[in-house]
């Protein structure tokens, strides 16, 4: 038997045995709730990151340093102000 051929036997083999321990049944899916748009988000600041609080899916952004959250727009965003030059 040449070494192409091993190879292939030993890829197949690999395969059968990733299906098998990853069939259907094993597998457990994640489902997330509606997207978040529209939605009424909790904002709130932890130095540099500005995180919602109130979605089941974690999200939010970055500032740069020296940028503070001062409130909140009337479309539910973020308001995000310069208190200092880097």
């Amino acid at each position: 038997m040449n070494q192409g051929n091993k190879n292939n036997e030993n890829t197949q083999k690999i395969k059968e045995e990733i299906e098998e321990v990853v069939s259907e049944a094993q597998v457990s899916y994640h489902t997330l709730s509606a997207p978040t748009v529209g939605k009424k988000h909790e904002w709130k600041q932890r130095g540099n990151s500005i995180e919602c609080h109130s979605c089941e899916s974690p999200h939010g952004f970055r500032v740069k340093p020296g940028y503070q959250m001062c409130g909140i727009d009337e479309r539910g965003m973020p308001v995000i102000k310069q208190i200092y030059n880097n």
